[in-house]
């Protein structure tokens, strides 16, 4: 099985997108992109900046259609924050 034929579990996709985020990406992104976002490809190794998620993903589309990608906001803990604020004592959940 080549690269193209490569399928991976979404953990798997999630575990090796962080450590390329950590290993490959952040220094590059972090000091001026703070809060954009990237989509990672998981099987090339490569990251598509954007302002928006729309636009990260639009930009990794375009090279790649069928590719494998892994959205992480620069500089957070999580990608999305999602929950309800009026009259809930919850914290909100984080989801990468």
């Amino acid at each position: 099985m080549d690269k193209s034929q490569t399928v991976l579990l979404p953990d798997e996709i999630s575990e090796i997108a962080k450590k390329l985020y950590q290993e490959k990406f952040r220094k590059k992104f972090e000091k001026n992109f703070r809060g954009e976002f990237l989509a990672i490809d998981v099987i090339n190794e490569k990251a598509y900046h954007g302002k928006y998620p729309e636009d990260a993903i639009r930009e990794a589309s375009n090279v790649k259609p069928d590719g494998t990608y892994f959205l992480y906001r620069i500089g957070e803990a999580a990608t999305f924050n999602v929950g309800q604020i009026n009259g809930c004592k919850k914290p909100l959940e984080r989801f990468v």
